[in-house]
Parts: C-alpha cells; sequence; structure tokens
C-alpha cells in the first residue's frame, strides 16, 4: 500500500468515528460518499499518470554501459568531420533509449504503392513531404507508431532506413520476384530484421487470382514467414464505375467514378499484433545492433586516426635514420646502430595506440626485430632491392651511405609498419617480448613489391638532398 493510500485511510477511519459518535447519520453518509470519491480519483490519476510516463523496458542497463564505452572511443577522435557524425550517432541512440518509441518502416521496389499503405494506415491523405509519419496504436502504454517511409531507385530496396526500425513491412504488387526474395532473405538472415509483408494491389487481380499469388507467397516464404505474416491488402483500390439509369426509359443518364475505401485492416491488425507482443524485444535488438555497428565505426575512425599518427613517427624515424647512416656509412649495414632509434619508435606507437610499453620491453621488442629480420634475409633483400632501384633510376648508388641509409630506414620502415599490425590485430602488449614471426614475413612481402619502391626510395633520395638530375 502506497503512503498517500495509507493516510486516506486514517484520514477516512478518523472521519468516520466522529461523525459516528456525533450521531448524525446524514453526516455520515456524506463522509462515506466523499471518500469513496477521493479513492476512487486517487486511483483513476494513478492509472492515468502510469499510462502517461515512458518507461524503459527492462535490459537497458547493459545497452547504456556499451554506449558509454562507445563514447569513450569517440572521444579520442580529433578530427572534427567524423566526430561530430559518430556523436550525432550516439545521441540519437541516448534519446531512443530515455524514450522508447516503435518504429516500422514501409519498403518495396518503386510502384509498389508505400506511399499508399502509410496515408491508408493513418486513415487520412497523405499530402507532406516528410518521410516519417505517426500513426496512433493503443498497445504499450498508447504509444504512437513511427512509420517511416522510404524512397528507392529503380531496381532496389531500402536496408539502411530498415535497419533503423523494429519492424519492416515490405509493400508487394503481386508475386515475389528476385529482387524481393534476395531482400527478404537478407533481412532476415544477416540483418536479423522482423518483417511483415503485404501484398499490395489486390484490387487489381480477379477474386480468384489473389488468394492464388497469396498462398504463392506464403509457400515461397514458407521456413522463412510465418504465414500470418503474410497479408493481402488494398491501399488504394481503383474506382469502380457507378451508372444511374431512367426509372422509365431505363437508359442511362449519369455516370461516375466512385472511390472505394482502403482495405488495410489486415496490415495494421497484424502490425499491432506483432508490436504488442514482440515490440520490447525488437526495440532492444534493434538499438544493441546500432549500438555496435556505432563501436565498429568509431573503432575503424580512430584506427585510421592511430594508424595516421603512427605512420607519421614512423617517417620520421626512418628519415633520422637514414641522414645517420648516409653521413656515417659503414662498411657493412649494422642495424644495431639502429637500436635505440628503433626503441623510441616501438614507444612512440605504443603510446599512440594507448599501450604503453616499458623501457625493458622495448629493448627485448626492438633486438627481437633485428634478428627475426636478419635471420628472415631483410637485410640482404633490402639492400638488393635498393641498390638495383638506384642503378636502375640514380647514378647516386655509386655513394656509398646512400644504400646503407635508405635500406636502414627501409627496416625501420618494416618494424614500424610490423608493430603497428600488431597492435591493430590486438595484441597483448601487457607482457610482450615478442611478436609472432608471420608479421615481419606479411610485411616484408607487403613492402618489398616494386610500386612500393617506386614511392619509398625516391622520397629518401629527395631528403638526402642528393640530386635529382643524376638520373641517366
Amino acid at each position: 500500500m502506497s503512503k498517500v493510500n495509507r493516510w486516506l485511510w486514517i484520514v477516512s477511519l478518523i472521519g468516520v468515528l466522529s461523525v459516528a459518535l456525533a450521531g448524525d447519520r446524514w453526516q455520515m453518509l456524506g463522509i462515506v460518499g466523499l471518500i469513496w470519491l477521493l479513492f476512487a480519483g486517487h486511483n483513476r490519476w494513478q492509472e492515468l499518470s502510469q499510462s502517461q510516463v515512458s518507461v524503459a523496458p527492462a535490459g537497458t542497463e547493459s545497452l547504456q554501459q556499451a554506449l558509454a564505452q562507445v563514447r569513450e572511443i569517440i572521444a579520442e577522435l580529433t578530427e572534427p568531420s567524423p566526430k561530430e557524425v559518430l556523436a550525432m550517432s550516439a545521441t540519437a541512440i541516448a534519446d531512443s533509449l530515455q524514450a522508447p518509441q516503435p518504429r516500422v518502416a514501409i519498403v518495396g521496389l518503386q510502384g509498389v504503392g508505400k506511399t499508399a499503405v502509410i496515408s491508408a494506415l493513418r486513415g487520412e491523405p497523405d499530402t507532406t513531404a516528410n518521410t516519417v509519419r505517426w500513426l496512433g496504436w493503443s498497445g504499450k502504454g498508447g504509444k504512437k507508431i513511427t512509420l517511416l517511409d522510404t524512397h528507392t531507385t529503380s531496381g532496389e530496396i531500402d536496408q539502411v532506413t530498415a535497419s533503423s526500425a523494429e519492424l519492416v513491412v515490405l509493400v508487394v504488387a503481386g508475386d515475389l520476384t528476385a529482387t524481393e526474395y534476395n531482400y527478404i532473405k537478407t533481412m532476415l538472415a544477416h540483418q536479423h530484421q522482423r518483417l511483415l509483408i503485404a501484398f499490395n494491389k489486390s484490387d487489381l487481380y480477379l477474386v480468384s487470382d489473389q488468394q492464388t499469388i497469396l498462398k504463392q507467397i506464403r509457400q515461397r516464404c514458407a521456413g522463412l514467414l510465418d504465414e500470418r505474416d503474410v497479408v493481402m491488402i488494398a491501399a488504394k483500390p481503383r474506382p469502380i464505375k457507378v451508372r444511374q439509369y431512367d426509372r422509365d426509359s431505363g437508359l442511362p443518364v449519369r455516370q461516375w467514378q466512385e472511390e472505394l475505401p482502403p482495405v488495410i485492416a489486415p496490415l495494421k491488425q497484424r502490425i499491432e499484433q506483432v508490436l504488442e507482443q514482440e515490440w520490447e524485444r525488437l526495440w532492444l535488438d534493434r538499438l544493441r545492433q546500432q549500438i555496435q555497428q556505432l563501436q565498429h565505426q568509431a573503432e575503424q575512425a580512430l584506427q585510421e586516426q592511430r594508424r595516421k599518427l603512427a605512420e607519421s613517427a614512423i617517417s620520421k624515424y626512418q628519415s633520422i635514420i637514414a641522414l645517420s647512416v648516409f653521413a656515417s656509412p659503414l662498411a657493412t649495414l649494422d642495424l644495431a646502430a639502429t637500436l635505440t632509434l628503433n626503441i623510441k619508435l616501438l614507444m612512440e606507437i605504443g603510446e599512440i595506440y594507448r599501450q604503453p610499453l616499458t623501457l625493458n620491453q622495448a629493448q627485448c621488442i626492438a633486438k627481437d626485430m633485428i634478428k627475426q629480420l636478419v635471420q628472415l634475409g631483410g637485410v640482404e633483400l633490402a639492400t638488393a632491392a635498393i641498390a638495383g632501384f638506384l642503378k636502375t633510376n640514380f647514378v647516386t648508388y655509386a655513394i656509398g651511405g646512400a644504400v646503407q641509409g635508405i635500406s636502414a630506414a627501409y627496416l625501420t620502415h618494416v618494424c614500424g609498419c610490423s608493430w603497428i599490425s600488431y597492435l591493430e590485430q590486438k595484441g597483448k602488449v601487457a607482457n610482450a617480448t615478442t611478436i609472432p614471426r608471420a608479421i615481419y614475413e606479411q610485411q616484408l612481402q607487403r613492402l618489398s613489391s616494386a610500386e612500393f619502391l617506386a614511392k619509398f626510395v625516391p622520397s629518401l633520395v629527395a631528403r638526402l638532398h642528393i640530386p635529382a638530375s643524376s638520373r641517366q
């Protein structure tokens, strides 16, 4: 019993006892009637309040936590354009969590009568150009249904708008086409959407053919949809010709086109049944999918941002290493001489990816990188490929430090890209001292192509201030 109810009982009891002791029965009847009115009014007020308050279904706590994690990812973005778009999407999801609203998307090929279906569902002509309409619904606390219209190009059916709705109504104008059937399978198997099929324009067919087509659609969707999810309607029936005849002569004196009311009840009833029974689950599933999609988009944007910063760091350190080795060439390429700079590079990239390394870890990984590249023949590969490229395109290959400087920069590039690849594959950094050899093999294969060398070597030649006019 609520606190208000308890106080009403106490006040009522005191009033009745007081009047009883006074001995006036008419006053007692008046008090009893007043108490009854108070109780009835209070209970009615509670019912109205509960029907007006929009309460989110159970299970939203985990979605709110997941959305908060996505917003943390978005907060790390620095580029305004993707950050603003993703933040707006997160806000829209948060609003939906706070104010649940059933959404039904009306989709279909061109010419099947999608707009007419929406107008018939609403029970009034639709002259607006908006793609969002409302439909009153008495279920689930008297919520309104948002009807989403879709405008598609020839031969396509909208999937983007449909993904934002709990329920999708596919409008067809006859037996299913291959495009419509593939759309049904895609929405059910891959998008996991709740789907209804509305066979519209049924008035264009003979009555016997109407039932045949309806049966064919249900048979083709057997195993995919319940047959109750396939309904027959006529959202905008063809007008019928009406003639008025003269009573005496029997000759027609006037004729006109009589508009017929839409046959939409089967679809409207099925929509309300599905939402009454399944809406909360569909609503939670849709928001969960939207949050997962938003998380994927945010992670991609953040990864692109981090990759740009990491590649900039690689470019900086490979230039420093190239200049150092070029200025003081050794008899053979000594990767140990570049160890300190490679350690700094690894630590800087780790910070960019929010995976910081200790100095000891960075030293171990850098040493292992050198060891792995030597064992894989990376030094010989780099030296031979770069020397060959310089010999073919420049006369500067004769300068002893050029091949060594560019080769050292190239191997630093391989190390940096290998470390990025490891981090992007969600490698465990906490106690890492090595990374898998397969990553080095992949990077050596990728970075030894003629296309890459054609871009990489000239850029280093320019940074070493070797005259480009030395080409043969």
